[in-house]
């Protein structure tokens, strides 16, 4: 359940930022990966990083889902509903900026077509 979580949370991001940058979320989507990697203890352990990334990383889905995979692997899991109830979050994020233009449009009827 938490791969496809995180498998769906990264496959949304990617598309909404696409979505809504163009070929430039492509980019931001890569400059998104670089920054998560650093700062989900890849390089370097989360207590060496500044107060500034460690900050950031609180808003970042790899950070629940590096937490996550860490708690099933390492069988402690007190945390893993909170990490998957982060993952869920960012789904409804990414899920909003890939079709909330078009559920806005579906729920609220324009001028022209109550005639």
């Amino acid at each position: 359940v938490l791969s496809l979580l995180i498998a769906a949370t990264f496959t949304l991001a990617c598309l909404a930022l696409d979505r809504l940058f163009g070929t430039l979320g492509v980019l931001v989507g890569f400059a998104l990966v670089f920054v998560q990697l650093i700062m989900i203890a890849g390089p370097f352990q989360s207590q060496l990083l500044s107060i500034t990334y460690r900050f950031v990383a609180f808003f970042l889905p790899g950070t629940y889902a590096v937490n996550g995979l860490e708690q099933v692997i390492n069988g402690t899991g007190q945390h893993l509903v909170g990490s998957l109830f982060a993952l869920i979050i960012f789904c409804g994020i990414f899920f909003m900026g890939l079709f909330g233009q078009e559920v806005k449009n579906h729920l609220l009827p324009t001028a022209n077509s109550q005639a």
